[in-house]
């Protein structure tokens, strides 16, 4: 499209989410006067020292930085970006770039490139037009001199930020199409099941339980992780939530290489501890995860977690050592094994049905 050294520009034009809490917090303020600064667009980055900018250079391959100027405006998101191209400095034609836009995206399942020079909705484009899908729209057109291009895409601006990340690194992992929406296919299916008076699964309302709903019900052994299955029950650690799951396991087939990434932090949970302990052979088979319970700051904890582990491994017929706890909750609670000792039991035993009903290959990431 253009020579590595082109000094390439661009404007982006963005919701105030983009901004995260604080900037949501200002626009949003109910003490926000009527007629405020915030009200008009805000151009900001203009030291050129946007931190997006190395990642642009890199990801272009550009072998000069761009000129990069950011402007957030009063609506939630959308993202309009706008690059302008001096099609004799670049020297190339505004057929040639516009045909390997459209080459270079012509598999893409979420981008649609539109034809050059097509004619714009409503004579211009709004950067909130894509509000709330996960989709992309890329626009050209060029002056009737022939000799200047603009190119502009059209997106969410939280379309493709972390969570959008997670769910395409869990795609990944689960050998899922990238575009497939698991999640909200999952969360659909619950509110499905709801509205036909079916009500949720078991613990299905909170969120470790609509996702053990999601591996075991909803796409079956498509969604589970090849060479392990999980389940979940409630076992009463989350006295005041009858509903939902507090009790996880997951398993895989064999003992796995296993390695852990901890805080830096010189106060942490027991089941850091253990975890530390356990992976020093580098191996694990089993995760044991519990909610309602941080197991931190317990005079108890490391003890409890060792005494979970042991019972996982009965439980499973594995090596304690092969286990791994996890604790997640309310910090410096005391803790007692009785839920354990009835929850893991029973969600191996629901583990065993699951395994059964979408067996996994025998071939653990």
């Amino acid at each position: 499209m253009a020579p590595a050294d082109y000094p390439f520009s661009c404007t982006g034009i963005s919701g105030y989410s983009g901004g995260g809490k604080k900037m949501i917090a200002d626009y949003e303020s109910p003490d926000r006067p009527a007629h405020s600064k915030l009200d008009a667009p805000k151009s900001y980055g203009l030291s050129l020292a946007h931190k997006h900018l190395p990642e642009m250079q890199e990801i272009s391959g550009l072998a000069r930085t761009p000129a990069f100027v950011p402007v957030v405006c009063d609506y939630y998101s959308g993202m309009q970006v706008l690059v302008p191209l001096d099609l004799k400095l670049a020297g190339t034609t505004a057929e040639a770039v516009a045909e390997g836009i459209a080459n270079y995206y012509k598999d893409a399942a979420t981008i649609k490139v539109h034809a050059l020079n097509e004619t714009l909705p409503e004579n211009g484009l709004y950067s909130n037009a894509m509000a709330g899908s996960d989709r992309m729209e890329l626009y050209m057109t060029v002056n009737a001199a022939g000799d200047q291009m603009m190119l502009v895409s059209l997106f969410d601006n939280l379309g493709k930020g972390s969570s959008g990340a997670a769910i395409q690194c869990m795609n990944l992992m689960l050998g899922l199409p990238k575009r497939r929406r698991a999640w909200n296919k999952t969360r659909a299916l619950c509110h499905g099941r709801q509205a036909l008076g079916k009500g949720f699964p078991p613990g299905g309302k909170g969120k470790l339980g609509i996702y053990l709903y999601a591996v075991s019900r909803s796409c079956g052994r498509h969604l589970c992780a090849q060479g392990f299955a999980a389940a979940g029950v409630h076992c009463g650690i989350r006295a005041n939530h009858s509903e939902k799951y507090d009790l996880a396991l997951i398993k895989a087939d064999v003992r796995c290489a296993a390695a852990g990434v901890y805080t830096t932090n010189k106060v942490c949970g027991a089941p850091i501890k253990v975890d530390r302990a356990h992976l020093k052979d580098g191996y694990a088979q089993a995760i044991l995860v519990n909610s309602g319970n941080a197991n931190t700051c317990a005079a108890n904890g490391v003890a409890l977690a060792e005494e979970c582990c042991a019972l996982v491994g009965k439980a499973l017929h594995i090596d304690a050592k092969d286990v791994l706890p996890s604790s997640t909750g309310v910090i410096g609670q005391p803790m007692v094994i009785d839920p354990f000792a009835r929850g893991i039991p029973a969600a191996a035993a629901s583990w065993r049905l699951m395994h059964r009903a979408a067996p996994m290959r025998r071939r653990p990431l």
